[in-house]
């Protein structure tokens, strides 16, 4: 059977040359179309938490829910986290001055 296949390529190179070139034609003209996105998204994800913490400085209610969320994510994983090292790129906290309930 492959021999038939051969013989009938070569006594056509022509239309088979004509049939790969449409192909490739065929494929540059979809590959052009279609949308890649070569840089992603790199931005780490935000969480912002609004509490009320009465006699605490910002920074501690900061520390204080940065251990609670990697205790539960501990929890959850049942894992150990040193959360001064963990994940968190950066935290940052501020007092709302004027805010009254």
């Amino acid at each position: 059977m492959m021999d038939k296949l051969i013989k009938w390529s070569v006594d056509n190179r022509y239309l088979v040359v004509g049939i790969a070139a449409a192909f490739t034609l065929f494929g540059v003209i979809v590959c052009a179309g279609v949308s890649v996105d070569v840089f992603p998204d790199l931005t780490a994800p935000t969480v912002v938490a609004l509490t009320e913490a009465s006699g605490m400085s910002p920074a501690d209610v900061v520390d204080e829910l940065i251990r609670l969320a990697f205790a539960a994510h501990a929890e959850k994983r049942k894992t150990v986290y040193n959360y001064k090292t963990g994940l968190i790129d950066h935290a940052a906290a501020r007092g709302l001055k004027g805010i009254k309930k």
